[in-house]
């Protein structure tokens, strides 16, 4: 192995540890976003007479329903980040792993930079695609939900969230004073919606993290060291 070589397999390496240091950093994240939400959700909804008290009087319940409901909508967009985040440096590990496993199959560092740069624009995952069928609606909605929404531990995970930023809606109808079967139908619309609305962006930004060509393992970093100057070689 020649010095050039050995020291471009150290380079990634280090890439890969520091692939795994921000992959468990990821899931760190999550957890206190998810905590943050569930702690305020449970502040709010256990203190509620206390909050219309202190502050703006009835009209302040409906303002913290409100409120909650926005704050679960970035809760979910931070959420999808993450994950998106989550599927680049879980990408680049298996590349380095491939890689790791075969670069005796490649004569120059130019070859094997070119073969990381194709594995990461690549699809690894089996991403489950739409196909148009004569199954009833109770079949289709059966494997929407085997397929999507709980496919994964962070799939249910996300598909959670969304159930508990559903939880202020049927407050604002009690809020409203609206009949059983109003809220019943109201909480229904808002959860079709979000759930319908958040799991496509959700797989809209994991399909473009998995094709999208990473600075991760970027050689290039867009052209700024397109001559590179030996670096690779």
């Amino acid at each position: 192995m020649t010095k050039s070589r050995e020291r471009f397999l150290d380079y990634l390496r280090d890439v890969y540890d520091h692939c795994h240091t921000h992959l468990i950093e990821q899931g760190k994240k999550r957890d206190q976003i998810l905590t943050f939400y569930i702690v305020l959700l449970s502040f709010v909804l256990t203190n509620l007479n206390s909050l219309e008290k202190d502050f703006l009087g009835h009209s302040t319940v409906l303002i913290v329903y409100i409120l909650l409901i926005l704050i679960g909508w970035i809760v979910l967009n931070s959420l999808s980040d993450l994950r998106s985040w989550h599927t680049q440096y879980l990408g680049s590990i298996y590349v380095l792993n491939w890689v790791f496993a075969n670069e005796q199959r490649f004569k120059t560092n130019d070859n094997l930079v070119n073969k990381i740069n194709y594995l990461m624009t690549q699809q690894i995952n089996d991403t489950r695609r739409q196909v148009a069928s004569r199954d009833n609606l109770i079949v289709k909605t059966s494997k929407y939900i085997h397929n999507y929404l709980f496919s994964s531990t962070d799939n249910s995970i996300y598909t959670a969230v969304i159930l508990l930023t559903a939880l202020p809606v049927w407050g604002i109808c009690g809020y409203l004073k609206m009949s059983l079967l109003w809220s019943e139908f109201c909480f229904i619309v808002y959860l079709t919606f979000a759930i319908r609305y958040f799991e496509h962006k959700l797989r809209e930004k994991l399909c473009k993290a998995e094709k999208y060509d990473t600075w991760i393992l970027s050689f290039d970093y867009n052209g700024f060291l397109k001559n590179n100057n030996g670096l690779v070689k």
